[in-house]
């Protein structure tokens, strides 16, 4: 996608008031949301939606990769993603939804309930 702009607005009766102004494009990170030792990672890396679970290992003090899964489509990359946050509770799942959530609104333009479907692309 493109670097752009998308505005949302409201109308309150009278003129169009914006109300949020943000780019779009590819993001300078991925998205990373921790709790505790459990850190998830979600990105798009050519043409796949790659998410990966990591853990922090105390006695040598770095992240170890405990999965990592590669997904055609974005919603199924979200899904995986908030279901390991499961493990850390309802409120880790709220929280990493909400993350989540602005950061595909910042860096895509939707939000999680608007994840679109991509269509498919094979490598030959």
């Amino acid at each position: 996608m493109s670097p752009g702009f998308i505005t949302y607005s409201r109308r309150s009766g009278g003129p169009h008031v914006d109300v949020l102004r943000v780019q779009i494009g590819r993001p300078p990170a991925p998205f990373i949301w921790q709790s505790e030792q459990r850190l998830l990672l979600l990105d798009e890396e050519h043409a796949v939606w790659v998410f990966a679970e990591l853990e922090f290992d105390p006695a040598t003090c770095r992240y170890v990769e405990i999965r990592r899964a590669a997904y055609e489509m974005e919603r199924e990359a979200v899904g995986a993603l908030l279901s390991r946050a499961l493990a850390s509770g309802m409120k880790a799942v709220e929280d990493s939804a909400a993350s989540l959530n602005a950061w595909l609104i910042r860096f895509y333009g939707h939000s999680i309930q608007e994840s679109r479907a991509r269509p498919r692309t094979r490598a030959y």
